[in-house]
């Protein structure tokens, strides 16, 4: 439920209450299911999230690394982790970087989603995006 709160936070745009509570839900979850275990990745995605809409770039993609480190067990959540693994580096203008993680992101999200999910749409069209300004940087 902590977690819950915490994404309803970071999505109006609170995101120093969305990390307050997302840090409750870990101290609670990981004590007692260990630093590995799937339940984590969602409350990671939302201090991730949280730090990149900061423009804190390397803190969320540091949150982010883990939570994909723990897995594709995570289901959807471990391409959200990648997803939100490449926007740290799109934020950071590294567009190699960031291609490398949407595509990886958009892998897991079509093994993972129903085919027409948005998240889906969403990943496809932020790799179109880095895709477009990597290949007009490299005209340059």
């Amino acid at each position: 439920m902590l977690r819950n709160l915490a994404l309803a936070f970071e999505e109006g745009g609170y995101h120093n209450y969305a990390e307050q509570y997302a840090r409750r839900a870990i101290a609670i979850l990981e004590p007692r299911f260990g630093s590995k275990d799937v339940s984590l990745v969602p409350a990671l995605n939302v201090i991730a999230e949280a730090y990149i809409s900061k423009r804190r770039y390397e803190d969320g993609r540091r949150f982010a690394m883990r939570a994909a480190g723990i897995g594709p067990d995570a289901g959807p959540h471990y391409a959200t982790a990648l997803h939100n693994v490449a926007a740290s580096y799109q934020g950071e203008g590294k567009q190699k970087e960031a291609v490398e993680f949407y595509r990886k992101a958009l892998e897991a999200r079509e093994a993972t989603l129903p085919a027409g999910h948005p998240y889906i749409a969403v990943t496809r069209s932020a790799l179109a995006r880095v895709q477009k300004a990597e290949s007009l940087s490299a005209r340059r």
